[in-house]
């Protein structure tokens, strides 16, 4: 195995190590120092490593669901950040807690830039209130549970 896979593993083990003590504890509070500083060189490229998952499972799910056309391009990414925001809610309450850090708000600057370019919606201006609550989840890839 490459040092680059093996790395790769070690990072991703470490999100899930701190992401679950975020759940457990209810606190967005990057825990393992020790290891996300050796690992990442300091917290900001550990947060900014976290950011980059996020978007990564957002942009990823753009696609799928506004071929469907079901919805308009702004209620279609409300509906991925609802359901995202719901499924991976210690990720998004972690970068919440965070979203001050500049490296993350440039990042996220980065992310909203693109989105507005290439589909005209502000994620800043994002409110999932005017998608009916039983039509959230409805493409495949984030149906939710009944």
């Amino acid at each position: 195995m490459s040092a680059t896979w093996e790395q790769t593993h070690r990072r991703q083990a470490l999100l899930k190590a701190v992401l679950a003590d975020v759940e457990a504890s209810g606190q967005p509070a990057v825990t393992h120092l020790d290891e996300v500083v050796a690992e990442f060189g300091d917290v900001t490229a550990f947060l900014l490593a976290a950011h980059h998952r996020w978007y990564t499972a957002v942009l990823a799910r753009i696609d799928v669901v506004l071929e469907d056309q079901q919805l308009e391009p702004v209620e279609a990414v409300a509906e991925i950040w609802t359901v995202l925001a719901e499924r991976h809610a210690p990720l998004r309450a972690l970068l919440d807690a965070h979203r001050d850090e500049p490296a993350l708000a440039a990042a996220d600057e980065h992310y909203r830039g693109l989105v507005l370019r290439d589909l005209g919606v502000d994620l800043a201006a994002l409110t999932t209130t005017s998608i009916p609550r039983q039509r959230r989840g409805w493409w495949r890839g984030l149906r939710q549970p009944a």
